[in-house]
């Protein structure tokens, strides 16, 4: 909320900007690149969406492996459309000039030179996005806003130093220079915090605590490895013999009826084990009324009271 509010403030000043040293033929062109910048973001909003969505059910679950999975695909899938698109822009930035009523033959010219450099700053300028989208997932709140600020008000201020200091045709420079300098930055900062903390470079993914969590993905013919690893999991944790019982005869009665893979995520509370298990197995809706479908899984949790070493 506060990125969108502060890129429309800033719009009107790099239209001010602009129009000091370009005239109202640099507005038109900053219009245009706004628009590139806006199909971007229709792209990146479906994308934290399901980040969003998903990576806080991931979280919930403490399944570290399911959100680095998560990350990982949401940084592919971007790439992919994003870099064929910041390629197709910049080999024939003519069809975007068309698109956008680019008639007189000098302005469209200054339009496709426009159009090549801005188009450099729209895969950094979704990288930072999306990263600082894991970052609110995981409750690094001020981290994800002073990224949300500075992402957009650099932008100003890189554009204002380049109207002092540089020719007016080079001021398009200074977007995706911008861009460039806070995906920097960010990456400096956080592989800092990374290493204070043993998370993942970058994304700050926190490495998986196996002493509170089991996560497994259990092929239908490893179910009694995967069982056996759980029990000693447990009572490694001194959990009582009843609550390793019950924990190994539900994720037991689970995988026994799968044929294919499935998921198990297990997490040692301060006064329960908590048992996710998710799979993909086709069901009868109406006789497995008790399993929760979500994002095409079939979800089925228990929470087993217990105290186990840490509270002892």
């Amino acid at each position: 909320m506060i990125a969108n509010v502060l890129l429309s403030v800033i719009v009107l000043l790099i239209n001010k900007m602009v129009d000091g040293v370009l005239g109202s033929d640099g507005v038109y062109m900053v219009a245009v690149c706004m628009q590139l910048l806006l199909i971007t973001f229709v792209v990146l909003n479906g994308v934290l969406d399901a980040m969003f969505a998903i990576g806080g059910a991931l979280l919930g679950e403490h399944d570290i492996v399911g959100l680095k999975m998560l990350n990982r695909r949401v940084m592919i899938f971007a790439c992919s459309v994003l870099v064929p698109f910041t390629v197709f822009v910049v080999v024939a930035p003519g069809v975007m000039a068309t698109l956008f009523g680019a008639d007189d033959s000098e302005l469209r010219g200054q339009l496709c030179r426009v159009l090549r450099i801005f188009s450099m700053i729209l895969l950094p300028f979704s990288l930072t996005v999306l990263l600082q989208g894991m970052y609110q997932v995981l409750g690094h709140l001020v981290l994800s806003t002073v990224v949300a600020v500075g992402q957009v008000t650099s932008i100003v201020a890189v554009v204002f130093v380049f109207t002092q200091v540089a020719p007016p045709e080079m001021l398009w420079w200074g977007f995706p220079l911008s861009s460039a300098v806070i995906l920097v930055a960010l990456m400096v900062v956080t592989w800092r915090m990374a290493r204070k903390s043993e998370a993942s470079a970058f994304t700050l993914i926190p490495a998986p605590d196996t002493t509170h969590d089991y996560s497994a993905t259990v092929e239908h013919e490893q179910k009694e490895v995967v069982t056996t690893e759980i029990s000693a999991f447990l009572q490694n944790a001194d959990c009582p013999s009843e609550a390793v019982a019950k924990a190994l005869q539900f994720v037991g009665d689970v995988l026994g009826k799968n044929t294919g893979a499935a998921d198990v995520c297990v997490h040692i509370g301060k006064a329960s084990v908590d048992i996710v298990v998710k799979d993909a197995e086709k069901l009868d809706t109406v006789k497995n009324a008790k399993v929760k479908q979500a994002f095409g899984l079939n979800v089925r949790a228990q929470k087993v009271a217990c105290r186990c070493f840490f509270e002892n």
